[in-house]
């Protein structure tokens, strides 16, 4: 009897010492709601990414990956001059956030910077269960009335975005850590 329970409690150290921390199970659900809640007014979500969408999926190719646009309220505009000279200004964007959850393990393959300078989302968090990139920009919202500018346009540009949301990185950060 006393041999049996010597065995075992032997037994059972072993396997408390052998025992694997558990396997992390990716679920960008929580960071995705949490995100949202950090919202602040006038900003709301686009599940559906955009043509946009294009300039980051080389790098973010992980199957795993969770992208939405957060839409903010402000409008953004493009000055244009057409092939006869003259100038125009277009409010056809709004301001954005891109957001990337990844998996932990998981990191972008961004080029170097001196052979095409890519639009490179920065990382806002990361913890054991999942990384958040964010990304500022604007997104044309009339992308029929910006065909015919770039059809009718001898030159155009558009100012540096200035998001209304000033801390979205810190706040974002915020929302997600538990």
């Amino acid at each position: 009897m006393k041999q049996a329970l010597r065995v075992w409690i032997f037994l059972m150290l072993c396997a408390g010492c052998s025992a694997k921390e558990p396997a992390v199970v990716f679920q960008p659900q929580f960071a995705r709601s949490n995100i949202l809640a950090a919202l602040p007014s006038g900003w709301s979500i686009i599940s559906q990414p955009s043509s946009q969408w294009e300039d980051f999926s080389t790098y973010f190719t992980d199957s795993r990956t969770d992208v939405f646009i957060l839409l903010g309220p402000n409008s953004c505009y493009i000055d244009w001059t057409d092939k006869h000279g003259a100038a125009h200004r277009d409010y056809l964007a709004k301001e954005c956030l891109y957001i990337l959850v990844v998996p932990p393990d998981f990191t972008p393959s961004f080029p170097h910077w001196w052979i095409d300078p890519p639009k490179q989302p920065k990382r806002v968090f990361a913890s054991r269960d999942f990384k958040v990139y964010g990304y500022d920009t604007d997104l044309i919202e009339d992308t029929n009335r910006w065909q015919t500018i770039q059809n009718e346009a001898a030159e155009f540009s558009s100012p540096a975005i200035s998001l209304s949301w000033i801390h979205w990185r810190r706040d974002i950060a915020a929302s997600l850590k538990k």
